[in-house]
Order: structure tokens, then C-alpha cells, then sequence
């Protein structure tokens, strides 16, 4: 092989690897720009889930403080109960107090008219 034809095949070989490279480069290009697409189409989506899940919680959230003003009527509710409860838990002491009462009163007459000798109607 002379030098020329050397010369030349090394310069066909440049040529041929300069090709390649150049194409390979379009390729990348092309992989680049499909990648931002997928890219942008993922970000997109993954955007549409958050918001879809952030409306979902806002509805939650006012759920939520629907519970809470039952919850508060019902905590009203029970307040009033147990301000009935403490009236009646008084009245049934009070009345207890003179039921005491009476039942010491009764013995106490009961002993008198035994003494006075009045009959008693055991």
C-alpha cells in the first residue's frame, strides 16, 4: 500500500467516523427532545395528581369541621345534661337529708307515745 492510498483510506476512515459522530449526534438530539417531552408530560401529570389530591382534601377538611361543629352542639347538649344531673343530684341529697329526718322523727314520736302510753299502730 503506498502512501497516498494510505493517506487517503485514514482520510475515508475520518470521514466515516465524523459521519458516525454526527449522526450519533442527531440521535442524542432527537433522545433529548423525546426525553423533555416525557419529561414535561410526567411533571404534568405528577401536577394534575397534587391538585386532584389537594381538592380531595379540602373536601376532608370541611368534612372535618363538620364533625367539629356537631361535635361542639353535642358537647352544648351534654353541658346541659350535667347541669340537670348536678340540679337532680341535689334535690335527690335534699330530699335524702329529710327522709333522715323523718325516719328519726318518726322513731323519736314513736318512743314518746310509748311513754305516754298512746298505741302506736306497729
Amino acid at each position: 500500500m503506498t502512501l497516498e492510498k494510505l493517506a487517503h483510506t485514514v482520510e475515508k476512515l475520518s470521514d466515516i467516523v465524523m459521519d458516525g459522530f454526527a449522526e450519533s449526534k442527531k440521535q442524542f438530539k432527537k433522545l433529548d427532545t423525546k426525553i423533555d417531552h416525557e419529561v414535561g408530560n410526567l411533571a404534568t401529570a405528577v401536577k394534575t395528581g397534587f391538585d386532584h389530591m389537594q381538592e380531595q382534601f379540602a373536601d376532608v377538611d370541611k368534612r372535618f369541621d363538620e364533625v367539629d361543629k356537631r361535635f361542639d352542639l353535642v358537647d352544648k347538649r351534654f353541658e346541659g345534661v350535667d347541669r340537670r344531673l348536678d340540679g337532680i343530684d341535689g334535690k335527690i341529697n335534699h330530699l335524702t337529708n329529710r327522709m333522715d329526718t323523718l325516719v328519726t322523727h318518726e322513731r323519736r314520736i314513736t318512743r314518746i307515745e310509748k311513754k305516754v302510753g298512746i298505741p302506736t299502730a306497729d
